[in-house]
């Protein structure tokens, strides 16, 4: 290609219109890195002007940039904080569920408790009611075989209250 000079005050190449990037100042020739021709520059302070004009413009554009990642960053971070919110949210939930049911638990296992307890006691006085009544009135004949007897069937039911208690 053939090599012009020519004086410029843009950031294109006057020949084939491609963007170049300014070179630093003091730098007046080079070599267009598309059509190969020479460019010179002249640094007026209108072309000082327009160099500051297109360095600004290009700090603007890429502030915007940094800006944008910031606020994409910003978002996802809303989003996960938003997520941990709701999982907060559930795990408390189900805390407050497992705390009722616990309750109800307690209170079903009192009331078993205390309708075992109640049947140990009955089981009890009705041992005693028939021991006396044995020894004052000899109900029954054979005193040794009525103690098994009624030791074995009060042994049964405190078993039934006990497992009654357990579940």
């Amino acid at each position: 290609m053939k090599k012009q000079e020519m004086n410029i005050t843009d950031n294109r190449c006057p020949y084939c219109s491609a963007p170049f990037e300014i070179p630093p100042k003091g730098v007046l020739k080079f070599e267009c890195k598309y059509c190969g021709n020479s460019i010179v520059l002249s640094y007026d302070s209108e072309v000082d002007a327009l160099l500051a004009i297109k360095q600004a413009d290009l700090d603007l554009k890429n502030a915007d940039i940094e800006l944008r990642k910031t606020d994409v960053k910003l978002r996802r971070e809303d989003v996960r904080l938003k997520n941990a919110d709701v999982k907060l949210k559930e795990a408390e939930i189900r805390h407050a569920r497992n705390k009722e049911r616990t309750k109800e638990k307690r209170r079903e296992n009192f009331g078993k408790r205390v309708l075992g307890f109640l049947i140990i006691l009955l089981i009890v006085v009705v041992d005693l009611a028939v021991l006396y009544f044995q020894s004052v009135y000899k109900i029954f004949e054979n005193t040794e075989e009525t103690a098994k007897t009624i030791g074995l069937l009060s042994l049964g039911v405190a078993f039934m209250a006990i497992g009654l208690i357990e579940t």
